[in-house]
């Protein structure tokens, strides 16, 4: 039989602890999937994406670079120096032009 699923997808990235969720469509007939939904984030994100202000689109899934370091730094300076460090790691995503 050929049926159409709704699923709704919640997942959460790092360093940031972002969590997100959008809906996929799951198409049985086409063994196919796509997004019904944009990705939102449904935590607050706070000073992590500071660098990128005038971006209101790319806010929400930003994590700069000074805000890793100045927390790095911080972390550093309240554990007395202690070798602590916060790991950062990118995924490429293909977007159809």
């Amino acid at each position: 039989s050929n049926f159409t699923h709704l699923y709704t997808v919640l997942f959460e990235v790092s360093p940031s602890d972002g969590i997100f969720e959008s809906r996929l469509l799951y198409d049985s007939a086409m063994k196919r999937i796509r997004l019904h939904s944009g990705i939102l984030r449904i935590n607050l994100y706070g000073q992590t994406s500071a660098c990128i202000q005038d971006k209101y689109d790319l806010r929400s899934f930003c994590y700069c670079i000074s805000y890793y370091r100045r927390l790095k730094n911080n972390s550093q300076n309240n554990n007395n120096n202690s070798s602590k460090s916060i790991p950062i790691t990118t995924t490429k995503i293909k977007t159809k032009s």
